[in-house]
């Protein structure tokens, strides 16, 4: 079965995330993009980068609750945020309301 697929192990991972999450809120899970469910069980238990979308620049309440997540907000741009997140508390962030969107980030490739 598995020799029809170029990496079965990505089938995996993404089996098993579904499988983690599958008691979760789909709007919850909706939240993370693709490649940032594939990265969550790959690094379970370290910090991950991710960007993370607001509907609205954060006020000081929501930034302690973020903070008190363990995300560490590395850089800012209106209601885009660079952070470094614990995997354990991706789940926890998206759930939070003020939460549209969170991101891995995008690999550059030279032109």
């Amino acid at each position: 079965m598995c020799g029809n697929f170029r990496n079965p192990g990505i089938y995996l991972v993404v089996l098993l995330v579904l499988i983690a999450c599958k008691e979760e809120d789909p709007v919850v899970i909706n939240k993370l993009d693709p490649a940032l469910k594939q990265q969550v069980e790959q690094m379970e238990g370290t910090m991950m980068s991710v960007i993370l979308r607001t509907e609205a620049e954060l006020s000081n309440g929501q930034e302690s609750k973020l903070v008190s997540l363990g995300v560490v907000i590395q850089s800012r741009t209106r209601t885009v945020y660079v952070c470094r997140i614990p995997s354990k508390s991706i789940l926890p962030v998206a759930r939070e309301s003020f939460i549209l969107g969170l991101e891995a980030p995008k690999e550059l490739k030279p032109l």
